[in-house]
Formats: C-alpha cells, structure tokens, sequence
C-alpha cells in the first residue's frame, strides 16, 4: 500500500521512524515532508522547506574557525570583494542589500530574525500535501503527525473527500476504520510513544471498513465537502 506521510518539526522525529517501520513491512512511502526537524529553515531557490546547509554547501564558521567570514565588535564593514565573501555589504551599505538569491546568511549578535528569508514550518502545509495526495488517489491512506494531532486534522478535513481521524489508541484505530472509512489518520506526537504508534498504525492498515448503515452517514458527510 501507499501511505503518504507528513508531520510539522514536532512530528518529524516519529515520522522518520514511522517511514522506516512501514517500509520493513512493504509499504511505499510518500514523503511529504518536513524533511527537518528544526523550527525554521532558510531555503534558497527552489529548496522548498530544507533546513541548510545541505550537503555539498559550504557551512558558516563556528567558535575557533577565525573571523574572516564575519566582522567582530569595533569592525566597520563586512569583507570586500576578494575575500570571498562578495555577498555581504561593505561600508555605507544597508541591510537590503543581503541576502542575494541563492545566498544565506545568519543572523549576528543584535540581528533580529526579520532581515532575514525564514520559512516557518507549518501544519497545514504538511496537512494539505497529504490529504491531496490522497484525493488524487497518489495514495491509498495517509498519516500525519504534530505535538496534538489536532491542527493536522482539522486541516486534512477541508480537503474535499478526505476523512481524517485523530488516534491515540488502537482500538480508536480500528473504529475509525471500522465506522467512518478514514482514510488519513492523525497522531500526536506529544501523547503516543513510537510503540504505540506502531501499534496504532499497524491496526489502522489492517482494518476493513463495515459498510452498512455507514454508508449512509458518510454520504451524509460527503454531501457538505
């Protein structure tokens, strides 16, 4: 089966691992992101949502690399052209002038965040990437994981089609399954262990959906979105 998968940076952690479990047992996985565990991510063009550097980037200078990369205290100017550093403004130059595009930068002491390209990670970024893959049938089910579960599905549940259950047990698996055919089931994070998500993953695939009277009250469903 395919499973689409996706979670914001405090989910990350058990979606990697929930990526690797479902793997080992045959499923196909889409990754639909966040590919980073951190809160933020600076992304150059065309990155999407990659935390840099990435592999093959030149990284910023840590403590003890020496400075030739950044001013210190009582410095006036940036390093000019010739010190491989063209990027960064020389003397009488404002802060617009950087980053270029294709170029990061890191704040220094007494930056604020604002000067800078950040790119938050959201849920409903991650939710509507799954819950769309889902309803363009380039997945059969999807997962989603936050610190709740709860903003994941609420978003999941405004995509036409998609019925998204939020899970803390395995027997709660089985029911939404069972009752109300979902077909994207959300975790929290914070509040399932990566066993019992396991568990509630491994249940959720494996139950049926029991038809009947269901039927009916998902057509009802349906008929609002």
């Amino acid at each position: 089966m395919r499973i689409a998968l996706g979670a914001d940076h405090r989910g990350f952690a058990l979606k990697q691992a929930l990526a690797v479990w479902l793997a080992s047992r045959g499923h196909s996985v889409l990754d639909c992101g966040t590919r980073s565990q951190g809160q933020e991510s600076f992304p150059t063009g065309g990155q999407g949502l990659e935390s840099f550097p990435t592999r093959g980037q030149k990284s910023f200078p840590t403590k003890g690399q020496g400075q030739e990369s950044f001013p210190t205290r009582g410095q006036e100017s940036f390093p000019t052209k010739g010190q491989g550093q063209e990027s960064f403004p020389t003397k009488g130059q404002g802060q617009g002038s950087f980053p270029t595009r294709g170029q990061e930068s890191l704040p220094t002491r007494g930056q604020g965040q604002e000067s800078f390209p950040i790119r938050r990670v959201d849920y409903p970024d991650f939710a509507f990437r799954v819950a769309e893959a889902v309803q363009k049938r380039r997945a059969a089910r999807g997962i989603l994981i936050c610190s709740t579960g709860i903003g994941m599905s609420m978003a999941a549940n405004r995509v036409r089609g998609v019925r998204a259950a939020l899970v803390y047990t395995p027997e709660l698996a089985r029911l939404s399954r069972e009752h109300n055919d979902a077909n994207v089931l959300c975790l929290g994070a914070d509040y399932v262990s990566p066993a019992t998500a396991r568990r509630i993953v491994g249940v959720w695939l494996r139950t049926g959906f029991a038809r009947g009277r269901h039927l009916r009250r998902l057509a009802k469903l349906a008929r609002f979105g």
